[in-house]
């Protein structure tokens, strides 16, 4: 088995040298072969369905992940998902839409709408009771790299990127029912629309770095005139230029020196630490459902 482990491992890596990333159509790439695409991410999971599920009949979980994944998949196609790079991981899906042909707006309607399924499966089924069917959504637009590789490698096209891994990171940041959106994407949302999106801030401790006035030069009446009086003055004493800068006392014993290298606060060379303060900056954007609705329901224009 080890042997076949090598062989498998240099025949592969054989296929992605001799065919690397290049700028050719998702449909004409071959096995290892990838292009770079723009795509918005839309990510869905269900919150809480795993516990939920847990005690509960396989059929239920069947009927429930059924309607919900096929209903989802449905809606992101009819907003232009691409229907060859949809993802499933349990109850979690993610949609691919291409930069190109898609609006990010029609985007946001998409993961709406999804949000509004999922919330609507409440009622349907009597084994559904006792389920809150809240979502979290994150929305994303990234340079994907499409490629033709793992075990679908002969005929199926896969998304991979940093942008990815970028959104699935970004769902531990999601409260159960809210979405967000990356930076990105809400530039891409534009200002037309940009009320569809909300500032979600963060605070951080930033370190003040406190500004210091150039020393100021006293300059004594020299007792003659000329240069040479000038500089027949003495370079020592309060006004002097050298007794403006404070130099730290040399360490008396290898303790000190020890505690210069390691910042001892209680020697009394140490550095003393900068003060910190705290400033708020927007992280990313909650995407705010209710002007969705209104807009869509036409109880409100933009």
């Amino acid at each position: 088995m080890y042997n076949k482990i090598e062989t498998m491992l240099q025949k592969h890596l054989e296929e992605a040298e001799a065919y690397t990333v290049a700028d050719t159509a998702p449909s004409a790439l071959r096995r290892g072969e990838g292009t770079l695409r723009d795509y918005y991410i839309f990510k869905i999971d269900l919150c809480a369905s795993t516990h939920f599920l847990a005690r509960r009949e396989h059929s239920t979980y069947l009927r429930l992940v059924h309607t919900y994944l096929s209903t989802v998949d449905q809606i992101t196609q009819q907003f232009g998902a691409e229907s060859s790079q949809v993802e499933y991981a349990g109850d979690g899906i993610i949609a691919y839409f291409p930069c190109d042909t898609v609006d990010a707006v029609d985007v946001l309607r998409a993961a709406y709408y999804c949000r509004y399924a999922a919330m609507q499966m409440k009622g349907r089924h009597s084994n559904f009771r006792g389920y809150e069917f809240n979502t979290k959504i994150v929305l994303h637009k990234a340079e994907l790299i499409l490629a033709k590789i793992g075990p679908w490698g002969g005929t199926r096209v896969t998304a991979i990127g940093r942008g990815l891994h970028f959104a699935c990171k970004m769902e531990s940041c999601v409260p159960a029912g809210e979405g967000r959106a990356s930076l990105d994407f809400g530039k891409a949302v534009g200002r037309r629309f940009s009320r569809f999106l909300a500032g979600d801030y963060e605070e951080e401790l930033v370190p003040v770095i406190p500004s210091t006035p150039p020393p100021q030069r006293t300059l004594m009446k020299p007792s003659g005139f000329g240069l040479g009086a000038a500089l027949a003055q003495p370079t020592t004493g309060p006004n002097s230029l050298l007794a403006q800068f404070q130099v730290p006392p040399r360490p008396r014993s290898i303790a000190d020196m020890a505690s210069v290298l390691y910042d001892n606060p209680t020697s009394a060379v140490a550095t003393p630490a900068l003060p910190m303060e705290r400033r708020t900056k927007m992280v990313r954007h909650k995407v705010a459902w209710g002007v969705i609705q209104a807009v869509e329901c036409g109880r409100m224009k933009l």
